[in-house]
């Protein structure tokens, strides 16, 4: 019996090391994408199995059966902030996520969300991410151009345009307007102007989202997350000034360093969980030898 709990904790710690191995090796392929962040395991040990309960006058002998994988959270810090060139390259200060919407099915499609501000303007004028969803910001009166106030808890929001050239009217010598340059202030307002013209116009403000716990979004791929009930419901963050870097990308979160360290001791964990199992075989040859 002590035979079959040693090779049973040899292999849980193989697949709980391979589990951290495939963890750490996930963090430090993504060491280089744009907002991500990295993920953490923490193990827990197994049920002990009971060989004598405690007595007032003798305390009790348990044997663990090794170790199980107890929980894989994803860090959500923030990852360095880099200048760039590209004037709708945008970072979030502190907490929040950009709110993005399907393309395809917006009125029913639940938002997602990211910390990748690496956004760009479609051929309809649309401010969308790499992957073509619409950037969400707050809505606007059509008539006043007033941001609408919430309805109580309910922050109404809409996509971010920028009007295109067939829907401009020309100036009073009949020259045809064009937007010739797009850029986004420090509390997220995308303003563009016009050939000719030195006034501002603005476009809308970039809507952000936070959560009761970040930890418990899903990872979608591609930089996206989607809540759920561990991460709770999104609440908007109704006041974006000093919020948002524009010209500027925030980095993975990710310390190589930390990583190749836990590399390394997750490899030899792995190495250790297998000398026990192999052990344990050995020694059960060796009972197999006695019987001949």
């Amino acid at each position: 019996m002590s035979m079959l709990r040693s090779l049973q904790s040899g292999i849980s710690g193989l697949k709980g090391f391979q589990t951290e191995l495939d963890v750490v090796g996930n963090n430090i392929a993504n060491v280089n994408t744009t907002g991500f962040k990295k993920s953490r395991i923490s193990f827990a040990d197994a049920m002990n199995d009971t060989l004598s309960h405690a007595q007032k006058s003798q305390n009790g002998e348990q044997v663990g059966l090794g170790t199980n994988v107890g929980a894989i959270d994803t860090l959500h810090t923030n990852g360095v902030v880099n200048r760039t060139s590209n004037p709708l390259d945008v970072a979030i200060n502190g907490s929040g996520y950009f709110i993005l919407s399907s393309p395809d099915h917006p009125s029913t499609d639940p938002n997602l969300f990211t910390r990748d501000g690496s956004f760009h303007l479609n051929n309809n004028g649309f401010l969308v991410n790499a992957n073509g969803l619409f950037v969400q910001g707050r809505l606007r009166d059509s008539i006043t151009g007033e941001v609408v106030p919430p309805f109580g808890s309910t922050v109404l929001l809409d996509n971010i345009k920028l009007p295109k050239q067939a829907d401009l009217l020309g100036d009073n010598s009949g020259k045809k307007l064009i937007v010739s340059s797009v850029s986004i202030s420090d509390d997220g307002i995308v303003r563009y102007r016009l050939t000719g013209d030195d006034e501002d116009h603005e476009a809308g403000p970039i809507a952000l989202a936070r959560f009761p716990n970040p930890q418990g979004l899903e990872k979608m791929g591609n930089n996206i997350y989607q809540d759920n009930a561990a991460s709770g419901d999104d609440l908007y963050d109704l006041n974006t000034e000093k919020k948002i870097i524009a010209g500027a990308l925030e980095a993975s979160n990710v310390d190589l360093t930390d990583e190749m360290t836990e590399l390394i001791n997750a490899q030899r964990a792995y190495q250790s969980n297998a000398r026990v199992i192999t052990s344990a075989d050995q020694i059960l040859q060796e009972l197999v030898q006695l019987k001949r």
